[in-house]
């Protein structure tokens, strides 16, 4: 690691940020864009810390990292422990070295109408794709300053963006992380730490949607498909190598259908019920008895 600049400070010809030996951290690092946001971040000779509470899976995404001569090491740790998440920093310090890169990635898919959800249900949404990232921004962001160099990516959610029924909770949280991400980014201008809010729509592969529509009726192609991992993954590099506040990736061009959602909600009703969009999400749990 660079002494008194960070590695994120440097600058290749072609204007890309160097990540060659910088610190990058990633929550959810066994999940579906954690793992392919890792590798990406790998081949570009970055150092990896990698998070998840998911020993198995972390170990699977350990053995493909060897074979890009990562340099790398896994934490295993229950985000939504307070102890375990406060003595995080303190253990990356120790055992990593410093991060100049913190990729808030963890997270829980829930699909359910509110009033069929606990109050601990609804606790662990909010902490996990809110509390957490906040927390661990705080936790990581001082070293950035001192060093005058960094980035945060926030993983929000086009939920945060386009909310439907059957995700209140969750919806709530990835729209209070996107808040988060651009209220920060506008505090820290001209310190070097830049933030990012990258938003993706329904993910394939093994990712959390998936996991929700299993055992529904339910199809993926009723809301037009999906984005892979790997485009999420790239997403979250071009942020850092633009310094993007904010980026969408979705199937297709959603600006028109936000932009609507914030101006006019009712025409964003009727173009959500066009594509099917406006209450996938709320078929699935009432047929899961979630409603």
């Amino acid at each position: 690691m660079a002494s008194s600049e960070s590695k994120m400070a440097e600058k290749s010809i072609d204007g890309v940020a160097s990540l060659r030996g910088a610190g990058v951290l990633i929550t959810g690092a066994a999940g579906a864009i954690g793992s392919a946001t890792a590798k990406l971040f790998a081949e570009r000779g970055a150092r990896l810390a990698l998070v998840d509470r998911d020993v198995g899976a972390l170990q699977g995404v350990e053995a493909e990292l060897y074979n890009a001569s990562a340099n790398h090491k896994s934490f295993s740790v229950d985000l939504l422990d307070d102890a375990e998440l406060e003595a995080l920093p303190r253990r990356v310090l120790e055992e990593f070295g410093e991060i100049d890169v913190f990729v808030s990635s963890a997270g829980i898919e829930m699909v359910s109408y509110l009033n069929a959800m606990s109050v601990q249900e609804i606790d662990t949404q909010l902490a996990m794709h809110l509390r957490i990232p906040i927390l661990l921004s705080k936790f990581f962001l001082p070293s950035m300053l001192e060093r005058r160099g960094g980035h945060i990516v926030i993983v929000s959610s086009m939920q945060g963006k386009l909310p439907t029924g059957g995700k209140a909770p969750y919806a709530a949280a990835k729209a209070g992380s996107i808040g988060f991400a651009n209220s920060l980014r506008r505090e820290l201008e001209g310190s070097g730490v830049a933030v990012s809010a990258v938003m993706p729509g329904f993910v394939s592969g093994a990712g959390q949607g998936v996991r929700g529509i299993e055992g529904s009726s339910v199809k993926l192609e009723e809301i037009g498909g999906s984005v892979t991992p790997e485009q999420c993954g790239a997403a979250i590099l071009k942020c850092i190598d633009q310094k993007l506040p904010e980026m969408m990736v979705v199937r297709g061009n959603p600006k028109v259908m936000v932009a609507s959602n914030a101006i006019w909600p009712r025409y964003a009703d009727r173009l959500l019920k066009r594509i099917g969009a406006f209450d996938f999400w709320a078929r699935i749990a009432r047929e899961k008895g979630r409603d």
